[in-house]
């Protein structure tokens, strides 16, 4: 039987760096060769962080007019390779910025250069699966959730609306009967 540890400050920091441990990878790019890391294993703090750009992500191409009209399958593949470059974001020691348009230009980069795939393939099979099925779960939550709010507020608009058009009616109504005892009481 295997003997229980102490669960320590200590014990805890060796853990996560354990778990932190990467692995060094290389690619070339024009006859040179780049190295960078990749996580073995995926921590939480990271997964979040994935997610939740993720999800940013989802956020800004459903409310940002410059993604209407780039059609469904566009949209998909966009989404799909933004993904996967937050895979690299978090969990290589490749810099790419926060700002979507500056990220999206650090992807076109790598693929341009022919080393995007080679990258995503350095991540751990394993880890990348069960950090995206994660993040789905959580997309489908919060997109679910983003729907009923905008249901909510077309809902809303619509009594608003509706209000706003029947108090107009009672506006010309009252002109007109106005405008009648103005004329009965010129007569």
């Amino acid at each position: 039987m295997a003997k229980n540890k102490k669960l320590t400050s200590n014990a805890v920091k060796a853990k996560k760096e354990e778990l932190k441990a990467s692995m060094i990878k290389e690619v070339v790019i024009g006859g040179d060769t780049y190295e960078f890391k990749v996580d073995r294993k995926f921590i939480k703090s990271k997964e979040v962080a994935f997610t939740n750009d993720l999800i940013s992500f989802v956020s800004e191409i459903g409310t940002d007019e410059k993604y209407f009209d780039l059609g469904e399958i566009r949209i998909q593949t966009l989404s799909e390779n933004y993904a996967l470059l937050m895979l690299i974001k978090h969990f290589t020691s490749i810099d790419v910025p926060e700002e979507t348009e500056d990220a999206l230009t650090v992807l076109r980069d790598l693929a341009d250069l022919g080393v995007f795939n080679e990258v995503i393939e350095a991540l751990p099979e394993d880890e990348i699966e069960r950090v995206m099925t994660q993040a789905t779960v959580a997309i489908d939550e919060f997109s679910g959730k983003l729907s009923e709010s905008l249901d909510k507020l077309r809902e809303e608009a619509d009594r608003v609306k509706k209000e706003l058009e029947e108090k107009e009616e009672l506006n010309e109504e009252l002109i007109k009967a106005e405008e009648i005892d103005s004329a009965v009481g010129e007569e």
